[in-house]
């Protein structure tokens, strides 16, 4: 997702589209990272990793052998996802190509 370090200063984030995810942590470092021309570039770029529980209501994309995209193994959460964030680790600024990696856990409503 397009999430910028600095939006992650808040618990809750709310993304009021569906948001694609992958089953790989690679497509999404991938993804966190496929803007970047310079180091700087990466200052606010972000990995998310989604904890979703079994009972939340998504759509598995790479479950679907028609629709399934081959190593992107797609997942998609609902519109207006509302996410916990649980830990933030800042990028590393020695290591250039480094983003942000945060913890996060899908809200499902009970």
């Amino acid at each position: 997702p397009g999430y910028a370090s600095y939006a992650l200063r808040a618990k809750r984030l709310v993304d009021p589209a569906y948001l694609s995810c992958s089953l790989h942590r690679g497509v999404g470092n991938f993804f966190a990272r496929r803007h970047a021309l310079l180091p700087e570039d990466l200052e606010n770029a972000v990995l998310l990793r989604i904890a979703v529980p079994p009972s939340a209501n998504v759509l598995c994309v790479a479950c679907d052998a028609g629709a399934r995209v081959r190593d992107e193994d797609e997942v998609l959460l609902p519109r207006s996802s509302v996410l916990l964030v649980e830990s933030v680790r800042p990028r590393r600024a020695a290591d250039l190509a480094s983003v942000h990696e945060v913890d996060a856990r899908l809200l499902v409503e009970e």
